[in-house]
């Protein structure tokens, strides 16, 4: 809209940009591929009574990630979730690392905190004083802030053995 004004072009009525804007968070969510292991580790982290939560940066709605995390059966092993774009609460601020560990009824300091992006996550996990693991799991994140994590991970198949020794 900011684009259109500043280039002098007429407003889309608000059915079209409504309309523009969720075609263009389902082609994104389309391409979402799940992490390798995924289901397994969540699976085998819930029967060892862990309580998982999720928080995620994103521009677009937890409805449409909710439904990429059941089409991938993983929905089903988060207690709590939640999407930034929801509930304008922003990785690193610490209050939506609360809100999850307040939901979880966690204390936060006996929480741990998975995420790839070292800015965003280890800041974020640390300044709510939860133990960070840093799990880089793509290319799409620098590392320097990694140096916050308490212990990295290459595969989530490393999680629980990572898990047991933080303990």
């Amino acid at each position: 809209v900011d684009i259109l004004e500043r280039t002098r072009h007429p407003q889309p009525e608000k059915a079209v940009l409504e309309e523009a804007s969720r075609r263009y968070e389902a082609a994104v969510c389309a391409g979402a591929r799940p992490i390798a292991h995924g289901r397994e580790i969540l699976a085998l982290l819930q029967s060892q009574d862990y309580r998982l939560g999720l928080i995620s940066n994103t521009m677009f709605s937890g409805a449409s990630h909710r439904q990429d995390l059941e089409r991938f059966g993983l929905a089903e092993y988060f207690e709590t979730m939640l999407f930034s774009a929801d509930e304008n609460k922003w990785k690193p601020n610490e209050e939506a690392f609360y809100q999850v560990a307040d939901a979880l009824q966690v204390n936060p300091i006996q929480a741990v905190f998975v995420g790839d992006d070292p800015a965003a996550d280890m800041v974020g996990a640390r300044r709510a004083g939860m133990i960070a693991v840093h799990f880089p799991s793509s290319s799409r994140f620098q590392t320097a802030d990694s140096l916050l994590a308490d212990a990295t991970i290459h595969t989530l198949r490393e999680l629980p053995g990572v898990l047991e020794q933080l303990q």
